[in-house]
């Protein structure tokens, strides 16, 4: 029997991911679906009523697949991401934290509601903030945490700012190599949003289809907000969020020059999240 650590399934991978560093799954509900949640140990040794609590997205993974066959892009059966940074970076904080699965990504896809659109052109749409927000406010007041500090890497950046709008807990927004501009970003990125398109024939990228864009907000936050960018980011470049930031100047922008859109968060997360946390002190 040939072993291959490479074909574990991205949802078992998880699992592993948690269990080796003492990170406990289960689900709680949503408004609509049901979210796999980790919470690591430290969540429970603390006097709640006087804590933060960080929850951490994971990024958009792997929404559409390429079939070198056909030569077009199509929804991924599962879009659960192979490399879950969020996760990685949950179980690297040393407080309590709390991973949250988007709707639909690894066991939750055969959901009845999970239409593939979930993941693809309205991944950032109002029934998945709805459901996460939902989700996480009841889990809050079930727990008795103080207040919450949201941390979204890539994508999960666009579902963290816009869930914070709906909890009235949060008082932080971390945002790491974030598409905070969904449209442009999309029409720099070619076909981020499009399934069954051929890359050969796509010129340029459909809108994402009843998701909704963080920069076309001029509503006044309640929260503080940091964005974490990759000085050689080539997924999400600089210029992609310059319209968010202008929209919301009160956002505090922590660049890492030498990091790109993978590297090397989890590797420097220690020292970040010192950062971070003695930053929001300042702020109580």
């Amino acid at each position: 029997m040939v072993l291959c650590s490479a074909c574990v399934l991205p949802g078992a991978r998880f699992d592993h991911i948690a269990n080796r560093t003492g990170m406990e799954r289960s689900t709680i509900d949503g408004s609509g679906f049901t979210h796999r949640v980790y919470v690591n140990g430290a969540a429970h040794s603390v006097d709640r009523s006087k804590q933060d609590l960080w929850v951490f997205i994971e990024g958009d993974g792997s929404p559409i697949e390429f079939d070198s066959l056909a030569l077009t892009v199509h929804p991924a059966r599962d879009p659960i991401a192979r490399n879950p940074i969020g996760l990685r970076l949950a179980a690297a904080t040393p407080a309590s934290a709390l991973y949250l699965s988007r709707p639909c990504y690894g066991d939750a896809t055969t959901e009845p509601r999970c239409a593939s659109s979930l993941w693809t052109s309205a991944r950032y749409s109002t029934p998945v903030v709805d459901s996460m927000a939902a989700a996480l406010s009841a889990y809050q007041r079930q727990h008795g945490w103080r207040s919450l500090i949201l941390v979204g890497y890539s994508g999960g950046g666009v579902l963290a700012v816009l869930m914070a709008d709906r909890v009235a807990a949060v008082r932080a927004v971390i945002t790491i190599s974030a598409n905070l501009d969904i449209d442009a970003w999309a029409r720099d990125s070619s076909c981020r949003p499009l399934a069954d398109r051929s890359p050969a024939t796509t010129g340029g990228c459909e809108p994402f289809v009843n998701s909704v864009n963080p920069a076309d907000s001029i509503r006044q936050r309640h929260w503080t907000e940091i964005a974490l960018i990759a000085g050689k980011d080539t997924v999400v470049p600089s210029h992609t969020t310059v319209n968010y930031f202008a929209h919301h100047p009160e956002t505090s922008i922590w660049e890492y020059p030498e990091f790109d859109h993978g590297c090397c968060w989890v590797e420097q997360w220690p020292q970040i999240f010192h950062r971070l946390a003695t930053t929001l002190a300042t702020r109580d």
